[in-house]
């Protein structure tokens, strides 16, 4: 038995899983078998300390990390203060953070949050956003498209990049 399948317990032993492993004494095992192009549209992301922003900005800086090339449809952080964060714009801008390339788009903030002025910020980002989506899955072709719930109602932007490329569509909820 070579040195690769003693690694892994007798009963976990797979062609996926060996495929996994290092093929040299001290490297790191591999978490994907190649590297892949990863499009994600969530209305959160980083600098945002909280919430799904922060969640997001540590999944994106994790597979970043691992070799993959990682793309971000995002809004201007706000959350949670409901005002665009000093430092950034309420426009279309494209930035690098935390080893991935971000592409911010304008939504509306509410400064008094009601059901129909939360829905209407909702659709304000899947509205500015799906041009981005459509140009992006048209244009660089991800492998995956990740879309981070919230908001439900950018979703379907995301599922339409998704078919112009090819690739399998996730929704993270």
């Amino acid at each position: 038995m070579s040195r690769r399948q003693d690694a892994i317990p007798a009963g976990e032993r797979s062609a996926a899983a060996l495929a996994l492993l290092p093929d040299k004494p001290g490297e790191q095992p591999r978490l994907f078998p190649r590297r892949l192009k990863i499009l994600i549209c969530s209305q959160n992301h980083a600098p945002e300390l909280i919430g799904i922003g922060k969640y997001t900005g540590e999944l994106v800086a994790w597979l970043a990390d691992q070799g993959n090339a990682v793309r971000v449809v995002a809004a201007p952080p706000y959350y949670p203060a409901w005002r665009i964060d000093p430092g950034f714009r309420n426009r279309y801008a494209r930035e690098r953070r935390m080893g991935a390339t971000v592409y911010r788009c304008p939504l509306w903030v509410p400064q008094r949050q009601t059901g129909l002025r939360r829905i209407l910020h909702l659709l304000s980002f899947a509205a500015s956003s799906l041009p981005v989506l459509l140009w992006q899955g048209f244009h660089w072709r991800p492998d995956v498209v990740i879309t981070v719930e919230p908001p439900v109602l950018a979703a379907p932007g995301a599922l339409l990049a998704a078919p112009l490329a090819g690739p399998k569509s996730r929704l993270h909820v």
